[in-house]
């Protein structure tokens, strides 16, 4: 099982309590700040490396957070700075479909072979949430 996050101690933590209640399980790290990561082929690609000799079959985007990029999440748009909106949008959308797109290879090499999109209800829009509200609307289909 490979863990995502951008704090390399809270994901060994994370890694190391997984091991202790699954000992037979092999648990890897992927450290990245999805809400400032470069938004280029070769940042994914080297991203993605060290996974090229794992069998991934499953992707799970679970990447998201209302506060995450900022302190002040909950104000009007209006309040928010350019360079605050470009972060949560690279949080919430940008990441996950590129991080998709960079796997999608690993994963066609291994069918059968499945992508979980997480959403969130925010979706429908939320007063003073109108920044979050917008990307998960953005990243969010039903199927």
């Amino acid at each position: 099982m490979i863990l995502h996050g951008r704090n390399p101690a809270k994901l060994d933590a994370v890694a190391t309590s997984l091991k202790s209640s699954f000992p037979a399980r092999t648990f890897r790290t992927l450290v990245a700040d999805a809400a400032h990561f470069p938004q280029t082929n070769a940042a994914y690609d080297e991203l993605i490396a060290p996974l090229r000799s794992l069998n991934i079959t499953v992707l799970i985007n679970n990447v998201g957070n209302i506060g995450g990029v900022t302190d002040r999440s909950m104000r009007a748009l209006a309040d928010w700075g350019a360079e605050e909106l470009e972060a949560l949008m690279n949080l919430n959308v940008s990441f996950t479909l590129q991080l998709t797109r960079a796997m999608l290879p690993l994963l066609k090499q291994r069918e059968p072979a499945l992508i979980v999109n997480c959403g969130s209800v925010a979706a429908k829009g939320f007063p003073y949430l109108a920044t979050y509200s917008g990307t998960k609307a953005v990243s969010h289909r039903k199927f």
